[in-house]
């Protein structure tokens, strides 16, 4: 990250104090100069420049840390660093400028901030320091200032433009480095920075976990309602199902009844005929006796057949009064059966208005609970909406960190560019120095030779070097084309800027750091391959252990499938040759029937080849105890019984208990265990022992 690559940066600052640095920092260090000051970006280079390499000074708690510190370099073959005290001794106070005046921009010590506890540091190296707008105010403020001498030679002031050109109490000006180089005050700046960025987009994703987390429970908790109202959706259901069930007996009774009803009804009607036919055969006996009495003087002859006659019909009308009155106490039961029917037949319609009744509020009931499970679904949608529009923020703030790490890779580039051009400009300057040098001795030779003929020609040959100009000739040098050359080098050697003294030392650290860095990436390596290593043996043991595992279930199953179908194959297969990413496919071929996949099978053939699998996984790593939930419900009479055989047999080293509806799979069992409610609210749990009775 950027953050990362910057402190990187940062982490350089020690490097001219060797690999001591870090170590250094535990020792009484509190610090460097540049990580305890707090610039405004605007004065950040002025600042840089007023402290120069003491940006790099490194804070102690006094004089004997400081020596410890100087004492560890020195043993490391190194000579640079700057160790202030926490206290230093303040040089006396003099006049500083008015801020107020114009070209005066701000008064260091001001506009840099810092702790209490390095408040003296910091007004130690920044007292006198003032920053200025540009170059021509500093010169005026100096030249305004230099008038009095003795508060100026005693209290020092520093001029510094924003732009890190600088004017000192003696009057000499310079400048600063490279403006487009990014400064140590920066980096330290924009490490702070992305530090802040990165703890708020650190508290707005925990934020946004915090918020993913409520909505994931808020939808677990609306996903709980909706099953309950579910649940109770199907509840209801049930119970109106139960209802129309009622009703339909109720129909089915009260249609009973009715034809009890008219047949009870088509009784009376056929004992009203028989009564109405008795009667009429009455009317007709007592004709026929006053037939008898007005013809008992022309037949008294037949009187004693007659009265016989008369006793018979007298028998046989009292047989008639006698079914008279059964026909009356039989039509009297059958009114009362009738009232009792009828009353039962209102009870019965009074029970179906309730039950219908009910019905009504059930479904009232269902259609609210109905509602209420789509508005759940809404704001389940809702909920979903949000979680999609965080995932968006997110994916926001990830799209603004990889900008911001493009935009870093680009500055550290750009930084290696500038690092390159400043080394090859310094290796250009000290040629030019060199051959500067080079020319300036074989001057000073040619100088001394001159004066040495000179001497030779006047003292041996008597002859003035006039003399032999004049002899030689007028040979003269072009002034002007030399001058211009000279000129151009002077422009070439200002354009090189100054000379950096400690390219030497931060070359040499900058190998260090280099060779360091080598053995950390061959350490990375070895690393690396050793994983590597780790991993493939890994893969080789994991992969062996499998394709053992594999083999040894593909022979269970198999022999298991065998005995459940009482012949056929089953086999599984890798879909892959790498048994890590492969895949398993299950073939199997009951008898007479073609190989296929478990796809194509039947429901129970499904469930069997099922069952053989996971007994088989079972077997190869068998329990105490095996649990079994109705593994029997899509079998028919035939395949239940290989089912219970098959357990019969594995039952002897392995207790199974079996949860099923099956009489078939219950006599099989050693023990049963079950619940009842004979009454309504008492539930009664009731076991068996089958063991004896086979």
């Amino acid at each position: 990250s950027r953050r990362s690559a910057l402190q990187g940066v940062l982490a350089e600052q020690w490097s001219s104090y060797g690999e001591q640095g870090p170590q250094l920092s535990g020792t009484g260090i509190r610090g460097t100069i540049a990580e305890v000051l707090q610039v405004p970006p605007q004065y950040e280079r002025a600042i840089e420049v007023a402290l120069g390499e003491r940006l790099r000074g490194v804070i102690v708690d006094g004089h004997p840390q400081a020596r410890e510190a100087i004492d560890v370099l020195r043993k490391q073959g190194l000579s640079m660093g700057t160790f202030i005290p926490l206290h230093p001794r303040m040089p006396p106070k003099g006049s500083i400028p008015d801020a107020t005046l114009p070209g005066i921009v701000a008064i260091a010590q001001e506009v840099v901030t810092t702790t209490i506890e390095f408040s003296p540091v910091i007004d130690y190296l920044l007292d006198g320091v003032v920053i200025v707008d540009n170059l021509h105010s500093a010169l005026q403020l100096w030249e305004h200032h230099g008038n009095h001498l003795q508060d100026h030679v005693s209290h020092p002031l520093l001029f510094v433009t924003v732009t890190g050109e600088y004017v000192d109490t003696g009057g000499v000006l310079g400048v600063g480095s490279v403006p487009s180089a990014m400064g140590l005050l920066q980096r330290q700046r924009e490490v702070k920075e992305i530090e802040a960025q990165l703890t708020d987009a650190r508290s707005l994703a925990a934020t946004t976990r915090g918020q993913c987390e409520a909505l994931a429970t808020q939808i677990q908790e609306h996903t709980r309602q909706q099953q309950e109202y579910e649940a109770n959706a199907r509840e209801e259901e049930i119970q109106l199902v139960n209802v129309q069930h009622d009703k339909e007996r109720t129909d089915q009774e009260l249609h009973r009844f009715g034809a009890d009803h008219q047949r009870l009804t088509h009784s009376l009607e056929t004992n009203r005929h028989a009564l109405a036919s008795i009667a009429h055969e009455l009317t007709d006996a007592g004709r026929r006796k006053e037939t008898f009495a007005h013809d008992r003087q022309s037949i008294d002859q037949l009187l004693t057949q007659r009265q016989h006659e008369g006793v018979a019909s007298e028998g046989i009308f009292q047989t008639t009064l006698e079914r008279v009155n059964n026909t009356r106490l039989t039509q009297h039961t059958l009114f009362s059966r009738r009232d009792g029917l009828q009353s039962k037949l209102a009870s019965l319609e009074q029970a179906t208005l309730d039950r219908k009744e009910k019905k009504t509020q059930l479904e009232h009931e269902h259609h609210r609970m109905t509602e209420q499970w789509h508005a759940a679904q809404n704001d389940a949608v809702r909920l979903e909406d949000s979680i999609h529009a965080l995932k968006t923020a997110m994916a926001s703030q990830d799209t603004t960190v990889a900008t911001a790490q493009a935009h870093l890779d680009q500055m550290t580039a750009l930084t290696r560019t500038h690092d390159t051009t400043h080394t090859n400009t310094q290796k250009t300057l000290e040629e030019i120095r060199q051959k500067r040098n080079e020319f300036a001795i074989g001057r000073a030779e040619h100088t001394t030779s001159l004066d040495h003929i000179a001497t030779l020609l006047s003292e041996t040959y008597e002859i003035s070097m006039e003399t032999v100009q004049d002899q030689l000739g007028d040979v003269r040098i072009d002034v002007e084309q030399t001058r211009a050359i000279l000129s151009q080098r002077r422009q070439r050697r200002d354009r090189l800027g100054p000379i950096n003294l400690a390219a030497a030392e931060e070359s040499q650290a900058l190998d260090e750091r280099l060779s360091f860095l080598t053995a950390e990436e061959n350490d990375l390596l070895q690393s690396i391959a050793s994983l590597e290593d780790i991993m493939t043996r890994l893969n080789d043991t994991t992969s062996q252990l499998f394709q053992e595992t594999f083999q040894a279930l593909r022979k269970t199953f198999n022999d298991l499938f065998s005995r459940l179908f009482e012949g056929g194959m089953a086999d599984l297969v890798l879909d892959d040759p790498d048994p890590i990413t492969a895949g398993i496919d299950i073939v199997a071929q009951p008898p007479g029937k073609r190989l296929k996949q478990l796809s194509l099978l039947s429901g129970g053939e499904k469930a069997l080849t099922a069952f053989a699998l996971i007994l088989a996984s079972y077997l190869l790593r068998p329990t105490p105890l095996c649990v079994l939930d109705e593994t029997d419900a899509p079998l028919d009479d035939e395949n239940i019984a290989r089912f219970v055989r098959l357990l019969q047999e594995v039952a002897a080293s392995t207790q199974f208990l079996i949860i099923t509806h099956n009489k078939q799979t219950m006599a099989g069992a050693d023990k049963l265990y079950g619940t009842t409610m004979a009454e309504p609210g008492i539930t009664i749990l009731l076991s068996a022992s089958l063991e004896n009775t086979r």
